[in-house]
């Protein structure tokens, strides 16, 4: 399965004042360095975990130890690409 999100795109979101989680909606999320997008899933213990629309990725559970930050909520994707040739 190809991911939704490739490298290059351009990604808007709007950012949020306080960290709300949206099930199964994407969202852009900042974990450990590293800005991604990701559907966050969160439990009965209100924990979470991240899920890549790729599937060849596995969840994370996001734990007190890790950097993490919700920037947003993901409301649209445009994908990049260069024009080809005519010729």
């Amino acid at each position: 399965m190809d991911p939704k999100v490739k490298d290059g795109d351009l990604v808007l979101f709007v950012p949020h004042e306080k960290a709300i989680s949206y099930a199964g909606i994407p969202m852009v999320v900042c974990y450990n360095g590293k800005m991604m997008v990701r559907g966050l899933i969160e439990n009965s213990r209100r924990q979470l975990t991240m899920r890549a629309f790729n599937r060849d990725y596995e969840d994370v559970v996001v734990t007190d130890d890790d950097d993490f930050i919700i920037c947003g909520k993901v409301v649209k994707i445009f994908s990049i690409r260069d024009p080809e040739s005519v010729l």
